[in-house]
C-alpha cells in the first residue's frame, strides 16, 4: 500500500474512476449480500464496522482499519495469513466496485449468445468465484432456456502441476457453454 491519496489515479490510469467515492459509499452502510459480494467472507463484518462512516484517505489508512479490526476477531496463531487473505478481498471488493466489473460481466453475458452462430462454442475464464457465481448462473439459465444446448457440468481446474509452476493459476475456473446447431 502506498502512501498516495487512494483517490489519485497515476499513469495509464489517470482517466480511471476514483475509488473515494466508493470508499464513502462503503464506509456509510453495514454488508448486505445484495448489493456486496464479498460480505459473505471471513471477518466481513468485522472489516464492515472498522471502516463504516470513516474517512480513509489513502490505501494505507484502510489496510491499517482492516488489519485493527482482525486484531480483535482472529487469534495471534492465525493473524498474518488471515489480515493478509482479508486485505487481499478487502481491496479487490473496493476494485470490482469501482470499475463496477460486475456489472460489466453482466451486461457481457446478456448479450453473449447474440454474437455466437449456431453450434458455436464459448469459453471464460474467472479468477474468482463472484465471477464465477455469475457465469455459471448465466450458461445454467441459458441451458434452461434453450439459448445453449450444453454446459460445462463442473468448472475445469488447474491441474496440480500447473499449479506448483504458476501459482496465479489456482483460483483460476475455466466454464464453457455450447449454442444449438440450430437456433
Amino acid at each position: 500500500a502506498s502512501n498516495a491519496p487512494a483517490a489519485e489515479p497515476r499513469g495509464r490510469f489517470a482517466q480511471a474512476h476514483s475509488a473515494a467515492p466508493e470508499r464513502r459509499r462503503a464506509s456509510s452502510r453495514g454488508p448486505n449480500p445484495s448489493r456486496d459480494p464479498f460480505c459473505d467472507k471471513p471477518h466481513a463484518a468485522a472489516i464492515a464496522r472498522a471502516v463504516q462512516g470513516a474517512a480513509i484517505p489513502t490505501t494505507r489508512d484502510l489496510a491499517e482499519r482492516v488489519r485493527t479490526a482482525l486484531r480483535a476477531e482472529v487469534a495471534e496463531l492465525d493473524r498474518e495469513a488471515e489480515t493478509k487473505k482479508s486485505l487481499q478481498r478487502t481491496f479487490q471488493a473496493l476494485r470490482i466496485a469501482v470499475n463496477d466489473e460486475f456489472t460489466v460481466l453482466d451486461q457481457f453475458l446478456s448479450l453473449l449468445p447474440a454474437c455466437l452462430k449456431p453450434g458455436a462454442r464459448v469459453a471464460i475464464l474467472t479468477f474468482h468465484s463472484g465471477e464465477d457465481r455469475r457465469v455459471k448462473k448465466a450458461f445454467q439459465r441459458g441451458l434452461r432456456e434453450g439459448t445453449y444446448e450444453t454446459v460445462a457440468p463442473d468448472p475445469i481446474r488447474a491441474a496440480p502441476e500447473e499449479r506448483r509452476a504458476n501459482p496465479r493459476s489456482t483460483s483460476a475456473k475455466l466454464r464453457w457453454a455450447r449454442v444449438p446447431t440450430l437456433r
